[in-house]
């Protein structure tokens, strides 16, 4: 999945029901996800947090969100 920006829209897929990137067909988006990948404080070089952040709308105006974070390790960091 590419993006053009900092954010992703998630499409609703009237073909099949799904949701996901643009295709032909979708309607407008209704999710937008942010993610993002950073090194610990600690300046840990072998690790890096990924944080996938989902907003919607709730009927109006009630912005809703939920988010993921998971640490990923470099396990074989002297391996090329």
């Amino acid at each position: 999945l590419s993006c053009s920006s900092v954010y992703c829209d998630i499409y609703s897929h009237v073909n099949n029901g799904g949701f996901g990137p643009a295709e032909g067909g979708d309607i407008d988006p209704i999710f937008r996800r942010v993610i993002t990948l950073e090194h610990p404080s600690t300046g840990d070089m072998n690790e890096v947090i990924v944080t996938s952040v989902v907003t919607w709308t709730q009927g109006t105006s009630d912005v809703r969100s939920v988010s993921f974070k998971e640490y990923l390790f470099n396990w074989y960091p002297n391996v090329q």
